[in-house]
């Protein structure tokens, strides 16, 4: 695909670039090599709005059809996906361990908040419902040993 094939594309999507690759999230899932070159075009992944880059050529997305995908950017091909439970409201992005071997999100479901862990190489998932009393939580970062810390947000008059 040329360069001035990008423009065939049509509808609204995310640009993101990372390394050599250039993916497109959106309708669908588009996976491009730093000469514009496709890799993969993959209609089965859409609305995807979180991407996690992952040393090994590989990305973390949420989306298409409730789930976490672990993609492969060298061809586009999925790796393992693991199903997620309803949610209302997420994260709008992924925390990865120092090492990336673990990515942490966060969802609200019915009025309670949910710490997630992935292990992105078994490729399992474990869900946690987070007590009432940290319901404002805004993020997630990891602290130099990889321990993942909650973020929360507090208002006062």
């Amino acid at each position: 695909m040329k360069k001035s094939d990008l423009e065939g594309i049509k509808g609204i999507y995310r640009i993101i670039e990372h390394e050599k690759y250039i993916v497109l999230v959106g309708k669908k899932l588009w996976i491009f090599d730093d000469n514009y070159c496709l890799i993969a075009c993959r209609s089965d992944l859409s609305n995807s709005y979180k991407v996690a880059f992952l040393p090994d050529n590989t990305m973390l997305i949420d989306g298409g059809k409730n789930a976490y995908h672990l993609i492969s950017l060298s061809d586009g091909r999925e790796i393992w996906n693991i199903p997620q439970s309803k949610k209302e409201f997420g994260s709008n992005r992924f925390t990865l361990s120092p090492k990336s071997d673990f990515a942490y999100d966060y969802y609200v479901f019915k009025g309670n908040l949910y710490f997630v862990t992935i292990n992105l190489l078994l490729g399992t998932l474990d869900s946690y419902q987070i007590e009432k009393e940290l319901r404002s939580t805004v993020d997630i970062m990891c602290d130099d040993d990889g321990v993942p810390c909650l973020l929360q947000e507090h208002f006062s008059n």
